[in-house]
């Protein structure tokens, strides 16, 4: 038989920014931004999946309060290269390298500084 493919993919993204608006509102009630994305995977042999990355500096802020004391509802600290890391493992019970499970999720997060204010609970609230 042919030997099984072996597939992988990379990923990497300077900065990524979002804006959440409800239908009802002409402006964005959240930003995010999100910078250095790095995304790496691999298709194994027997049929096993591994997805891991990291995400360098991540800030989301309530624009509804942007001029204020407190607008930024999540930051990193200074000086983190990778703010949060992942690796997520998929595996077939029919592989002689089935660990016994079908699935790993490993999730680190370093340093986050998060503000979190109740008029932003009461605002996600109306959208949710």
């Amino acid at each position: 038989p042919p030997p099984p493919r072996i597939l992988e993919i990379s990923a990497e993204i300077g900065s990524l920014a979002f804006a959440f608006a409800a239908k009802s509102h002409t402006k964005p009630w959240m930003h995010v931004k999100v910078e250095r994305v790095l995304v790496e995977g691999k298709r194994m042999l027997d049929r096993c999946f591994k997805i891991n990355g990291s995400l360098g500096a991540i800030e989301i802020i309530d624009s509804s309060v942007k001029h204020t004391r407190h607008p930024k509802i999540l930051t990193g600290s200074e000086g983190v290269d990778e703010m949060v890391s992942f690796e997520i493992s998929t595996y077939d019970s029919a592989s002689s390298l089935f660990p016994g499970y079908g699935l790993a999720v490993k999730l680190s997060v370093t340093s986050p500084k998060i503000t979190l204010l109740w008029r932003f609970i009461t605002s996600l609230n109306l959208y949710i």
